[in-house]
C-alpha cells in the first residue's frame, strides 16, 4: 500500500470515528437525495480558518515579527486565554504561577515561563494531540502581562498595564505625564509658577556668578589662567557665559598686574638697599686700611719715641686719627646692617603680602561655598515646586530634561537601565522619572 493509499484509509477511518461519537444536531441538515455529500473537514489535518487565525494571531502578538520590538516571553504573574476547539472545559483563562508553569486539565502542567503565545500554543498542540490521539485546534492570546511600575516625577505614580510596543513615553502619558500641572484657568496657581520661574531664572544666573568667581579664585590661588567657561556655568547660562568668563579674565589679569607690580617695587627696594649695603660695606674696608694704616704708623712713632727720636704730638695726631677710623667702622657697619635688614623687610613684606592675599582667597573662597550651598538649596525647591506644577516652565528655562531609568529584573537579579523616552518596555518593569538634581546636577 503506497503513502497516498494510506493517507485516504486513515482519513476515512477518522471520518468513521467523527460520524460515530458525534450525535447529529437538532436541525442539523441532512444530505439530499441525488446531491453529493457535503465535503467533511478532514481530522487529520489543521483546520484552514484555524491555522491562518493562528498565523495572524502570532504576527499579532509575537513582537518578533516587529522591527520595533523584541519577543516577549511569558512570565509568572502573565495571563493568557487558552482555546480549544470543542472543548470548553479546557477553554479558559491561565495564570502562570510563580514557579513559571499552567495547570491544564488533561495534560497537566507545563512551563509557560520563557516561551512565546505562539510557543506555547504550539506546545499544547502537541501535548494534546498526544494526549487524545489526535489533533486538536488550539488558539493562545495573553490576555494581560506584568504591569509596569512608573514612579517619581509623574502626575499618578503606580502600576500601568503593559501593552505590546510601550515606550517610556506612552508610560508616562499613562501615569499623567511629566510632573503635575495646575489648571489654565487657575490664576493665582499660574502668577505662582510664573514668580516661581523667575526666581529660578535669576538664581541660575546667580549660580554660575559665583561659580565664575569660584574659577577665577582657584585660577588666582594656583597660578593658571582662565582658558574656558567652567562647564557648569555653561550649562546654566549658555552663551552669557562667555560675556561672564570675559569679566572674571579681566579681574584675574588686573589682580595678577597688581602682584607683579607689588613684586617689583619689593625687588627695586631689594636692589637698593642691597646696593647700599655693598656700599657701607666698601666704605667699612677703607677705613679700616686707613685704621690699620694709622696704627702702623703709631707703633713705628712710639718704637722711634723709646729712641728719643719722635715728637709727641705726632703721636697724639696719629691716636686721633685711630680713634676716628674705628669710630667711622662702627658707624659703616651700623649702616650695612641696617641696609642689609631693609632688604630683608622688603622680601618679608612681599611674603607678607602674598600670605594675606592668600587668606583673603580663601576666605572669599568659603564664603562662595556657603552661598553655592545655599542657592543651590534654593533652586532644589524651586526645581521641586516647578516640576509638580509647571514643569513646562522648567523646559522653558533650558532646564536640562528628565531622567529615565529602567529597573528590570530577571533570574540574574535586578539591573538598572538608563533610557530616553523611546525605550521600549518589558512586562514588570519598573520605570522612574528623575527630575531636577536626581537628573543631572552636578556635584560640587
Amino acid at each position: 500500500m503506497n503513502f497516498n493509499a494510506t493517507r485516504r484509509f486513515v482519513r476515512l477511518i477518522g471520518m468513521a470515528l467523527a460520524l460515530l461519537l458525534s450525535p447529529a444536531a437538532p436541525g442539523a441538515a441532512q444530505p439530499v437525495a441525488g446531491q453529493p455529500e457535503p465535503v467533511r473537514p478532514d481530522p487529520t489535518l489543521p483546520d484552514a480558518s484555524q491555522t491562518d487565525t493562528a498565523q495572524t494571531h502570532s504576527s499579532q502578538t509575537d513582537p518578533s515579527q516587529s522591527d520595533s520590538a523584541p519577543t516577549i516571553a511569558l512570565q509568572p504573574g502573565d495571563t493568557v486565554a487558552l482555546s480549544v476547539m470543542s472543548r470548553d472545559d479546557l477553554s479558559r483563562d491561565y495564570l502562570v504561577a510563580a514557579d513559571g508553569t499552567i495547570s491544564v486539565h488533561v495534560i497537566g502542567r507545563i512551563t509557560a515561563a520563557g516561551l512565546s503565545a505562539a510557543g506555547l500554543e504550539s506546545l499544547i498542540e502537541t501535548r494534546l494531540a498526544e494526549a487524545f490521539g489526535q489533533p486538536l485546534s488550539v488558539t493562545t492570546e495573553v490576555v494581560s502581562y506584568r504591569p509596569v511600575i512608573v514612579s517619581g516625577a509623574v502626575a499618578a505614580p503606580g502600576r500601568i498595564d503593559f501593552l505590546p510596543d510601550m515606550d517610556a513615553a506612552a508610560a508616562i502619558a499613562l501615569a499623567g505625564g511629566v510632573g503635575g500641572g495646575v489648571a489654565s484657568d487657575d490664576t493665582a496657581a499660574q502668577m505662582r509658577i510664573e514668580a516661581e520661574a523667575t526666581r529660578y531664572a535669576t538664581l541660575r544666573v546667580q549660580l554660575a556668578d559665583r561659580l565664575m568667581r569660584q574659577a577665577r579664585l582657584r585660577a588666582e590661588r594656583d597660578g593658571t589662567g582662565m582658558a574656558a567657561v567652567p562647564e557648569q556655568v555653561a550649562e546654566l547660562i549658555g552663551p552669557d557665559a562667555a560675556a561672564l568668563l570675559a569679566v572674571q579674565t579681566d579681574l584675574r589679569d588686573l589682580r595678577a598686574t597688581e602682584q607683579a607690580q607689588r613684586t617689583r617695587e619689593a625687588g627695586a627696594k631689594q636692589d637698593l638697599a642691597a646696593e647700599e649695603a655693598g656700599a657701607y660695606g666698601d666704605r667699612q674696608a677703607l677705613i679700616r686700611r686707613q685704621l690699620d694704616a694709622t696704627l702702623e704708623e703709631l707703633d713705628r712713632q712710639q718704637k722711634l719715641s723709646e729712641r728719643g727720636l719722635a715728637l709727641s704730638e705726632r703721636q697724639l695726631a696719629l691716636r686721633v686719627s685711630a680713634d676716628r677710623y674705628r669710630a667711622d667702622e662702627l658707624e659703616a657697619v651700623a649702616l650695612a646692617a641696617e641696609a642689609r635688614q631693609r632688604v630683608a623687610d622688603a622680601q618679608n613684606g612681599l611674603n607678607a603680602a602674598q600670605m594675606a592675599r592668600r587668606a583673603a582667597i580663601a576666605e572669599e573662597l568659603a564664603s562662595l561655598a556657603s552661598e553655592i550651598l545655599q542657592i543651590r538649596s534654593e533652586m532644589r525647591r524651586a526645581r521641586q515646586f516647578l516640576a509638580k506644577f509647571g514643569w513646562e516652565t522648567v523646559r522653558d528655562l533650558s532646564e536640562p530634561g528628565p531622567r529615565y531609568l529602567i529597573r528590570r529584573r530577571d533570574a540574574a537579579g535586578v539591573t538598572q537601565i538608563p533610557s530616553t523616552s523611546d525605550s521600549l518596555l518589558r512586562p514588570g518593569d519598573h520605570l522612574q522619572v528623575m527630575i531636577g538634581e536626581n537628573a543631572g546636577e552636578r556635584p560640587e
